[in-house]
């Protein structure tokens, strides 16, 4: 993993508030939070319920009580440690904030070093995905504020900053969802370690729903299509363009367990929140309200370029190749664009992490733009990247259980090189 960018990040999202609270002026005193204080003090409320001996949570903002809810239990928590410690839910709030997004940093590089990319390509993915942000400050003179300065959600530079529940979300879908980045089926071994692991996968799923229901159902969808497509494949043959003899039957069996255990997981838990939310009054009027609207279009298209640029490209390569780990990231873009203008309340909720997807296809993109360009990768040893790299992704594989680094049919082809490949 790329330190120097892991450092950076850390630095980004810590160094702007220690210089908010030292440089607070006499008689004045700093809030704790740079993006969305509404909702940052909203996150205080609820530890100061855990703080209180709670674990349940009621509104903090009404003048009824209310029965309690187990809803929001990463910040009673929070608020328990925080008087457990004897330290500020200030303090306590970004501590959490800095590991979750250290947490985020490091699932992120574990998804994009199994994706089927050259180790440079990786690299560019894995620094967009971390630092990039949008085009948006080219609307800044004419008034506008476009997605990528306030939905924190979608990018995980801004998830980051702003809370520590979205980059844990976030790392927790990410993580359950390594395991479809295997391509070649698991022996008995890794069988094995699969099922020991199954009690950490129903608790990574109970508490990502918990957390948040929305990240819950994408990794469902995006799972679920994913395993779809490769019962096509094996239904089909194989992909059109992978040679008979290299081409490797999906893991389906192992791949439906995993999804089995998630669903299993998760899904009581956003259906106690669902039912909560709808038949307590309280909870139900304060629902109503809770509106969160996708931005529209031209926003959206600004925000996310210029990554979405090469980004489509990629989609477009990714479809046509045999690259089965990149099929990941074609169907979270695709299922975002379905989504994210659903005639529903909470639509917006449907871009979470969304600048991952564009950030992968996008070195996608490049791979395939360099090659039609004829433009060469030199690695250190002299050699042509675009091969050796890839070759020495092959040979790097590596990990354990169902979510180990996959040794790709579509890097080891022996008739036809990735450039031949990615040239059409």
């Amino acid at each position: 993993m790329p330190l120097r960018i892991v450092i950076a990040l850390a630095l980004l999202v810590s160094l702007p508030f220690l210089l908010a609270y030292f440089l607070a002026g006499e008689g004045q005193v700093f809030g704790g939070f740079l993006l969305n204080p509404a909702d940052g003090n909203s996150y205080l409320a609820k530890m100061y319920q855990g703080w209180r001996g709670e674990w349940t949570f009621t509104l903090p903002y009404s003048a009824e009580m209310g029965r309690g809810i187990y809803l929001f239990t990463l910040y009673l928590f929070l608020g328990r440690l925080a008087r457990w410690l004897n330290l500020p839910l200030l303090l306590v709030f970004h501590a959490a904030r800095l590991l979750s997004a250290l947490f985020l940093t490091w699932m992120t590089w574990l998804f994009i070093d199994r994706l089927e990319l050259d180790q440079p390509r990786k690299y560019f993915a894995f620094t967009l995905a971390c630092l990039g942000l949008g085009l948006g400050w080219l609307a800044l003179p004419f008034g506008g504020v476009t997605s990528d300065f306030w939905v924190a959600e979608a990018y995980p530079f801004l998830s980051s900053y702003a809370n520590p529940h979205f980059p844990l979300s976030l790392a927790l879908l990410l993580w359950l969802t390594l395991p479809l980045l295997r391509v070649d089926p698991p022996d008995q071994k890794n069988w094995l370690r699969g099922w020991q692991s199954a009690p950490l996968r129903l608790l990574a799923a109970a508490l990502l729903a918990n957390i948040s229901p929305f990240a819950l159902a994408l990794a469902l969808a995006i799972q679920g299509l994913f395993i779809a497509w490769a019962w096509l494949d094996q239904r089909w043959g194989q992909n059109v363009s992978t040679p008979e003899a290299d081409w490797v039957a999906p893991p389906l069996i192992p791949w439906l367990v995993h999804w089995g255990l998630i669903f299993a997981g998760g899904f009581p838990v956003a259906l106690y929140a669902l039912a909560v939310t709808r038949l307590d009054p309280l909870l139900a009027a304060w629902n109503a309200q809770n509106l969160t609207p996708s931005p529209p279009v031209w926003d959206l298209l600004l925000a996310f370029s210029p990554a979405l640029l090469l980004a489509l490209p990629g989609a477009w390569f990714v479809y046509r190749a045999p690259r089965r780990s990149g099929r990941v990231l074609l169907i979270w873009l695709a299922l975002a664009a379905v989504t994210v203008y659903l005639p529903f309340g909470l639509q917006r909720r449907f871009l979470l992490g969304l600048y991952l997807p564009v950030a992968g296809l996008a070195a996608f993109g490049l791979e395939m733009l360099q090659a039609r360009l004829g433009v060469r990768d030199q690695n250190p040893r002299g050699g042509d990247a675009g091969v050796g790299a890839a070759n020495a992704a092959d040979r790097a594989a590596a990990g354990s259980g169902w979510g180990a680094a996959p040794r790709s049919a579509a890097l080891s082809q022996p008739r036809r090189s990735r450039r031949a490949e990615l040239a059409g």
